[in-house]
């Protein structure tokens, strides 16, 4: 009992150390109601260092996961709770994760008419086995087509190509160096069963984020005209029909 009022009070405690810069702001602007009358400078740095002892209390979130410097030499993407299915969401950013813009983009509209596949690597459950899966190493050659999915990458690559052309970067170099998928909040509904009863029918969304990097074109070193090597046999062979001419 004695540790449970013990935690409570130190938890109250705390509460009351955070709130402090925020009465502090309170507190200066009571105070500089009369010191406006005679200073007016006085109330714009005074509130203006308020507010920054308030702003470094708030913890700086950074939404993308990775760091990635994209000042100019790279893009961002990103959708938030997004009505198209998180399992089969994350596969599609797995496949195309390091690929040229030009190639994913193509990739995905090639699932949607069903002439590539989507490899299933992590979430298998009651996913078929299909022949175009055996151009990837996966595991009894499971694949889908996730249509919806791969509709809703299509539109996230368009928005970061824009955002490429509107930055002055060179689109066909572009490359996915970052692609994440998370949970977002379930969606809830509800289906009608037999006997009166009632069911949660929940939708399971996600968020999506992208960064595109710039990189070089990389040209193929030219082969050097190098002696071919010829076997023993063929050597002979040539040294006896120079000596019979």
């Amino acid at each position: 009992m004695i540790c449970f009022w013990t935690t409570t009070s130190f938890r109250y405690f705390v509460a009351f150390l955070k709130c402090i810069p925020l009465m502090a702001c309170a507190t200066s602007l009571d105070v500089l109601k009369w010191v406006l009358r005679w200073n007016p400078r006085a109330f714009t740095d005074l509130a203006g260092f308020s507010a920054s002892l308030a702003y470094r209390t708030i913890p700086q979130i950074n939404l993308f996961k990775a760091v990635v410097s994209t000042q100019s030499t790279g893009v961002k993407a990103r959708g938030f709770h997004l009505r198209t299915h998180f399992k089969t969401s994350r596969e599609v950013a797995q496949a195309i994760k390091g690929m040229h813009l030009r190639k994913a983009t193509k990739y995905l509209k090639d699932v949607v008419f069903q002439k590539q596949i989507i490899p299933m690597r992590r979430f298998m459950g009651g996913v078929g086995r299909h022949a175009q899966a055996k151009a990837f190493n996966t595991s009894g050659s499971l694949g889908a087509w996730p249509k919806k999915s791969a509709g809703v990458f299509l539109g996230l690559l368009k928005n970061a190509e824009s955002n490429a052309e509107v930055k002055g970067l060179e689109v066909d170099s572009l490359v996915i160096d970052h692609i994440q998928v998370n949970r977002a909040p379930q969606m809830r509904r509800r289906t009608y069963r037999a006997h009166g009863r009632i069911n949660p029918f929940m939708c399971s969304p996600c968020h999506v984020e992208m960064i595109l990097t710039e990189t070089e074109s990389i040209v193929a070193k030219e082969e050097e005209d190098a002696p071919k090597k010829r076997s023993k046999k063929k050597e002979a062979r040539a040294r006896a029909r120079l000596g019979a001419e």
